[in-house]
């Protein structure tokens, strides 16, 4: 198994599951344990800058945007729990998921790209 499958397949595992966690924290916010969702959240970021370092040359602009999602996801993970939005919370938890599901569909760009390379 290469490293751009497995790197694919942790993003696509990870990203589901977490998405999961996040539903359900948000519909049951004592019952789900917020921090096995950042974790999951974490591999899927990890695995997004593997393949986005092995999808450079292919991809380098896909490879760039990539990173920056990386960097965006967690702080908009983040701003739901810290800062106090009031009825503005479901535009940022709306952005986390969307974001959220573009970091997903990067990942299968790059791992196409990345896997020629």
């Amino acid at each position: 198994m290469s490293v751009v499958s497995v790197a694919k397949n942790g993003v696509r595992g990870s990203g589901v599951l977490a998405l999961c966690l996040g539903v359900a924290f948000i519909f049951a916010p004592g019952l789900v344990p917020i921090h096995a969702h950042m974790t999951l959240g974490g591999i899927l970021i990890i695995a997004l800058w593997v393949l986005a370092f092995l999808g450079r040359a292919g991809a380098p602009r896909a490879a760039l945007l990539a990173v920056l999602v990386g960097l965006l996801l967690p702080v908009l993970g983040v701003l739901q729990l810290q800062v106090d939005l009031g009825s503005s919370l479901w535009l940022v938890q709306t952005a986390h998921v969307v974001v959220a599901l573009g970091a997903m569909g990067l990942a299968e760009v790059l791992a196409k790209r990345g896997g020629r390379a």
